[in-house]
């Protein structure tokens, strides 16, 4: 029975109607019909095919593609063939047998924050002396509630009171028992900087700090992004809004950025966008999320400019949400991305959406206020003129978060990493060419014949490179991860050209790998903080990941072909986590790395 199948698929993927509504652009409701059998669509109709779409990128967002290839029986997950035979699978009447499955991407980071939150929680209560009673009284709840946040069972939302209760109360009682200092070294900071605002993200936002699995969400997008990809609901015809002065509460502002985005659409431009009211007005209503992602599509497609700031103070849902739901956008390259360098504990939301000399939606009012808010429409030139230099103070105590670099722009991309020092962990498909002897690399040079400029431009990133390398090593670690990117180990490898973004076409001789691998060894042997790690097997093929301590560089080896640069130390502290832990066990003595590398040649 098709239903049955359905909610085994379901079942299988971890999944609810309302997730794969989100994916296929409809209600939750019309999903159920399907499940319950009171709907039995045609077998190639319209409707199975909407459905199994969004099933397969609901699986492969959340790296569930392999259960689903077991399933079906097939070792191809490509889009291509998963959902044929997901309808095939559907309309089938054979005995099947689930195989196990397991716990999608974005619930494993939920699960994890929210033990983080309770081992955190349990340690500052030791720490302070606090018993669960003691905290439920002062938070005006059962003693129980304190118990099931300790065990893991629970935590309270971030952006409610109680969140915000609970980390004053902790920060008091430190003041009064003279463990502030303790405190701040429990949390990874000093006295100075421990407040309420930095313990609320701390104790509540544990995923960025302390789990890879946002970055690997954030490497998995990148790798399988294609210039084609679009993951968002569309909007034929958007509706044509209230022209007014003033709008009032949700759907005042819906109405409003309507107005807003429709205009920008036609005239052009660049839009400044600010908000850190909650997103409940953009999301919460499906139909009204697939008329704004239409209307900010297509801004993109007439070739406005967008910069964005965005509040760190949601900075985990903020990053997940802008750089994998959002990814298509980003990569256009007409957004530009900002986050606030401090924490901050507002009394008031402020929306300030401007159209630069058009128009700008303009709101502020206490949090909490509901729906008892309004929004000023603001079309006078001189008032636009004043909030525009308004928002270039917001943008001058904000930070870029992302830079995205074409092959059409290589030559910015060099001028960035001109000024950057050495990396800390990297992990690459072929040995880096600043690992290559100098005689090695100008043989290998002149056999790929480039122009004569491209030749310049690479000998002088190697002679840069490999100097910021060996100063760097003489007081610092460098880790280098490589991962074999071809699935027939019988074929040369490649010279890494792709990591400086040439699309130079070049692989060893055996004579010349043997060689680059002695030198590796010797470097390995004279060089302490040099450290080699050779991944028997990667999570990822076509790209490769440069990481500093404060930002991150993530190349693409396929089309397009592009470096993403994230300037945010969070993230960057993330991506390291993941590499570590990806290297985790495959540590091996330098000889039997070598011997590893060996196996390389063909």
């Amino acid at each position: 029975m098709l239903s049955e199948r359905l909610n085994s698929l379901f079942t299988l993927l971890q999944c609810n109607n309302t997730e794969i509504a989100g994916y296929a652009g409809c209600s939750p409701s019309h999903i159920s019909r399907f499940r319950t059998g009171s709907r039995n669509p045609r077998e190639r109709g319209r409707a199975v095919e909407k459905i199994t779409t969004a099933l397969y990128r609901y699986a492969a967002a959340e790296k569930l593609l392999p259960e689903l290839c077991g399933l079906l029986n097939t070792k191809n997950d490509s889009e291509e063939v998963l959902i044929p035979a997901m309808i095939d699978w559907l309309y089938n009447t054979e005995q099947f047998n689930l195989p196990p499955s397991k716990t999608p991407m974005s619930k494993q980071i939920q699960k994890q924050a929210q033990d983080t939150f309770a081992i955190n929680l349990s340690n500052v209560m030791s720490l302070l002396k606090l018993t669960n009673a003691k905290l439920a009284s002062e938070l005006s709840m059962d003693p129980s509630i304190i118990s099931r946040y300790k065990n893991g069972v629970l935590a309270p939302p971030k952006n409610e009171p109680v969140a915000e209760k609970l980390c004053e109360i902790l920060c008091a009682r430190a003041a009064e028992t003279g463990k502030t200092a303790e405190l701040a070294e429990l949390c990874g900071t000093d006295e100075e900087s421990l407040n309420p605002d930095f313990l609320h993200h701390w104790l509540l936002y544990p995923t960025v700090q302390k789990s890879p699995a946002l970055a690997e969400t954030v490497l998995y997008t990148i790798e399988n992004f294609s210039p084609t990809q679009s993951l968002l609901p569309f909007v034929k015809k958007p509706p044509v809004p209230p022209r007014k002065s003033c709008y009032f509460g949700t759907e005042g502002l819906r109405q409003a950025v309507v107005r807003f985005l429709s205009k920008a659409t036609k005239a052009g431009g660049e839009l400044l966008l600010y908000s850190d009211e909650p997103m409940d007005w953009m999301t919460a209503d499906k139909d009204f999320f697939a008329i704004w992602a239409t209307l900010m599509v297509n801004c993109v497609q007439h070739n406005v400019t967008i910069k964005i700031i965005h509040n760190m103070d949601r900075k985990a849902e903020e990053m997940g949400n802008a750089i994998t739901g959002w990814f298509p956008l980003y990569a256009s390259g007409k957004i530009e991305p900002y986050v606030y360098q401090k924490l901050s504990k507002p009394r008031f939301f402020h929306t300030f959406f401007l159209h630069k000399k058009t128009a700008c939606i303009y709101g502020q009012f206490p949090i909490g206020a509901k729906e008892d808010r309004f929004y000023d429409y603001v079309t006078d030139p001189n008032r636009l003129d004043v909030l525009e230099r308004e928002f270039k103070v917001m943008l001058s105590n904000a930070k870029p978060f992302l830079k995205i670099y074409s092959s059409a722009r290589r030559k910015e991309y060099h001028e960035f990493y001109a000024g950057k020092q050495a990396p800390d962990i990297c992990l690459l498909s072929g040995l880096p060419l600043i690992t290559m002897p100098e005689n090695l690399f100008y043989r290998i040079l002149k056999r790929c014949k480039p122009d004569k400029k491209a030749e310049r431009e690479l000998t002088a990133l190697y002679k840069s490179n490999r100097a910021k390398m060996l100063e760097k090593l003489k007081k610092k670690l460098l880790h280098v991860v490589l991962f074999n990117p071809e699935e027939n180990l019988d074929t040369a490898p490649s010279v890494n050209f792709k990591m400086d973004m040439y699309d130079l076409s070049a692989v060893y001789t055996k004579k010349e790998y043997i060689e680059h691998i002695e030198t590796v060894r010797r470097l390995a042997q004279t060089e302490p903080n040099f450290q080699l790690t050779v991944l028997i097997s990667s999570p990822f093929k076509d790209v490769q990941i440069v990481s500093f301590s404060d930002s991150v560089i993530v190349l693409r080896n396929k089309e397009p072909y592009g470096a993403f640069v994230f300037m945010n130390y969070l993230l960057a502290k993330s991506v390291q986590d993941f590499l570590m832990e990806s290297v985790k066990g495959q540590h091996k003595g330098l000889s039997e790395t070598i011997e590893l590398l060996r196996d390389w040649v063909h």
